[in-house]
C-alpha cells in the first residue's frame, strides 16, 4: 500500500447505487458500504479533511442509468 504525503492530493472515487457505495483510493485500497436510504427525497454527499490547512475538491457527477436503457445518445 502507497500513501501519500501529508498535504498531497488524494484521488477518491465514489460510486452510489440506491443502497451500495464503493469507495476507491489511487492508492487501489477500496471499501464497500451498504446504506439503508429513508424516504425518496436527493442524496447528499459531505466531504470534508482533518488535520490543519483547508481542502479544495473537485467534484464531477454522472448520473447512472440501468443497462439496456437508451437515450439521445444512443444505446448503453
Amino acid at each position: 500500500m502507497t500513501r501519500s504525503a501529508p498535504g498531497a492530493a488524494a484521488d477518491v472515487r465514489i460510486i452510489v447505487d440506491r443502497s451500495i457505495a464503493e469507495i476507491f483510493l489511487g492508492t487501489g485500497e477500496a471499501l464497500t458500504l451498504r446504506l439503508y436510504p429513508v424516504g425518496d427525497g436527493p442524496w447528499r454527499l459531505r466531504a470534508r479533511a482533518a488535520g490543519e490547512g483547508f481542502a479544495a475538491f473537485d467534484v464531477r457527477v454522472w448520473p447512472l442509468r440501468p443497462a439496456g436503457t437508451e437515450d439521445a445518445c444512443g444505446p448503453s
